[in-house]
């Protein structure tokens, strides 16, 4: 059963359809599309009728889950938005007659794209699955200050220190090094005129 599917009936009382549901990953996630590290999405808001079109307006939360990327322990980052979604009846063609000769899509970046939908339902789970993936963290941490592994190793410095000598820092660029093997004769420093 998808909790994100609401009749056309009760979005058209007045005062709309209020809800506040929490609906695990594999219950949006398309069936084409790899699992995310996404367990679960609150979505809470009004879905309303303005003449033949619907709007929703809501907060979605989403909760990621998988290791730090610094120290590889358990992390997780929440992601929460306000939407707003206007729906109109009819097909979504991928906006083929907002493409003008060029193949440029009119109207600009800014101007806001209509959501369709057909039959006597509208389905909020499609629309809910590309906000939480176009919106999930590049990186996970399990704490802002994360200190990592030791790249020597692999001790958790968050944890402790471990016993191994510190890296020495080298100073300059030693990205061309190399060629001073090449060339041992070559001066150091540059010749004054």
């Amino acid at each position: 059963m998808n909790r994100l599917v609401f009749p056309l009936s009760k979005a058209a009382r007045a005062g709309g359809h209020s809800f506040d549901e929490e609906v695990p990953e594999d219950e949006l996630r398309p069936a084409d599309a790899p699992q995310s590290t996404l367990t679960r999405v609150r979505a809470a808001g009004n879905l309303s009728a303005i003449a033949t079109e619907f709007v929703f307006r809501g907060r979605l939360t989403g909760t990621y889950e998988r290791e730090c990327d610094r120290c590889l322990e358990p992390a997780s980052e929440i992601v929460d938005q306000d939407v707003t979604w206007l729906f109109e009846p009819g097909a979504d063609a991928s906006h083929a007659d907002d493409v003008d000769e060029e193949g440029e899509i009119e109207g600009g970046e800014d101007e806001e794209r209509a959501r369709y939908f057909q039959g006597e339902e509208i389905d909020l789970s499609p629309h809910v699955w590309e906000e939480m993936v176009l919106a999930a963290p590049t990186k996970f941490y399990c704490h802002a200050d994360c200190r990592g592994l030791c790249p020597q190793c692999g001790t958790n410095l968050n944890e402790g220190a471990c016993d191994c000598a510190p890296e020495k820092e080298t100073t300059g660029n030693t990205g061309l090094a190399a060629l001073k093997e090449l060339f041992p004769n070559l001066p150091s420093k540059p010749v004054e005129e």
